[in-house]
C-alpha cells in the first residue's frame, strides 16, 4: 500500500510540475505579447495559437497524469502476476531434478518420484537456467551415471516426454 501511495504522490507531483511549467510558458508568452507588441505582431503571432495552448493546459497536461497513473498500476498489476506464475511452476516441477554435466551438450533430468532418468529436452534446460528447478552439476557424464546409481535410480538414454515428467 505505502509503494502504491508513494508512487502515486509521485504521479501527482509530477503532473503538478508540467502543468506549473505549461503555466509558466504561457504566462511567458503572455508577457512578451505585451512588452514586445510590434514584435510580437510582426513575427510571434503567426505562430502562436491561444486555442491550442489553452487546451493543453487544461486538457492535455492532466489527461497525461490520469494516463500515467493507469499504465503504472496494469505494470504493476502484469508483475504480480508473473510472480503467481512462477511460484506455480516451481510448485509444478519440484519433483524434477536437472542434471547439468560440464562442457557436455547433453544433460540429463531425474524424475524423483518415478526414479527415472532421461535426456532433458530443451524446455526442462530452459527451466533450470530460470533456476525453477533444482540443479545438480557434475564434472563429467560418468560422475553424473554413478551418482544416479547410487540413488537406484533407472536411466533411459532417450529424450522424455512431458507425460514422463509429471
Amino acid at each position: 500500500m505505502k509503494e502504491w501511495f508513494a508512487g502515486s504522490l509521485k504521479d501527482f507531483l509530477l503532473g503538478g510540475l508540467l502543468l506549473l511549467v505549461s503555466l509558466l510558458i504561457t504566462l511567458l508568452i503572455f508577457i512578451i505579447k505585451l512588452l514586445v507588441t510590434p514584435f510580437y505582431n510582426e513575427y510571434l503571432a503567426p505562430w502562436i495559437d491561444w486555442r491550442l495552448l489553452v487546451t493543453l493546459v487544461i486538457l492535455e497536461v492532466p489527461l497525461g497524469i490520469i494516463l500515467s497513473f493507469l499504465d503504472r498500476r496494469r505494470r504493476k498489476d502484469e508483475r504480480i502476476l508473473g510472480f503467481i506464475q512462477i511460484v506455480q511452476a516451481s510448485n509444478s516441477y519440484e519433483h524434477l531434478e536437472f542434471q547439468a554435466i560440464d562442457g557436455q551438450i547433453i544433460d540429463y533430468v531425474l524424475n524423483t518420484r518415478t526414479n527415472t532418468a532421461f535426456i532433458s529436452p530443451r524446455y526442462v534446460s530452459d527451466l533450470a537456467n530460470e533456476d525453477l528447478i533444482q540443479t545438480t552439476k557434475f564434472a563429467s557424464e560418468k560422475d553424473c551415471f554413478d551418482a544416479l546409481k547410487k540413488r537406484n535410480a533407472s536411466i533411459e538414454h532417450r529424450k522424455a516426454t512431458i507425460g514422463e515428467l509429471r
